[in-house]
């Protein structure tokens, strides 16, 4: 079974989004059989995607049902509940590996010697709802609608792409990304 890089699933992931793809009834598995259909008109750089586009659709032939999916899930879910909702960087890096932890690091990092994390965090409130969940060889895909409100601002609405992968036989997040929606 051929492996499909993260960077080029986010791609996917990235323009799915942005292109308000799924506003049109269309599912991100949908989406990745032939992502070209879906999209406007793009000049040289779509020529550049004809070899990522076949190793995509390659990787959608060799689709295979995970018996673990409900524990990944829960992952997934664990680390919008920790990240997006507690704000504890902490216990979200826990659930990571790869780029998702140097993110996070990167996080904290910004935000040494500072209040802290969770400044600005008590007055609000975050919910989430899973939108859409999509296999692809080794790694799942889980899109995320937020919801935050706070007191006196009016409602933040994102989008969250999760990309989780087995690491030494236990499944971590590798990488997520959010989006205004």
């Amino acid at each position: 079974m051929k492996r499909i890089s993260d960077e080029l699933l986010e791609y996917y992931a990235e323009l799915f989004i942005e292109r308000r793809v799924r506003d049109q009834g269309v599912t991100f598995e949908r989406f990745l059989d032939l992502p070209e259909a879906y999209l406007t008109r793009t000049s040289p750089s779509r020529r550049e995607r004809n070899p990522l586009t076949f190793l995509l659709l390659a990787a959608a032939t060799l689709f295979a049902a995970c018996g673990k999916a409900s524990d990944v899930e829960a992952i997934a879910s664990r680390f919008v509940d920790q990240y997006y909702v507690k704000v504890d960087l902490t216990r979200a890096k826990q659930l990571t590996d790869g780029l998702a932890t140097r993110k996070i690091e990167q996080e904290e990092a910004l935000l040494q010697g500072s209040s802290g994390g969770r400044a600005g965090t008590a007055q609000r409130d975050v919910t989430y709802r899973l939108l859409e969940k999509r296999e692809e060889g080794e790694h799942l895909f889980f899109v995320y609608d937020l919801n935050i409100t706070g007191q006196g601002v009016p409602t933040l609405k994102k989008r969250s792409v999760l990309s989780a992968g087995k690491r030494d036989g236990a499944w971590r997040i590798t990488n997520f990304r959010d989006f205004d929606s």
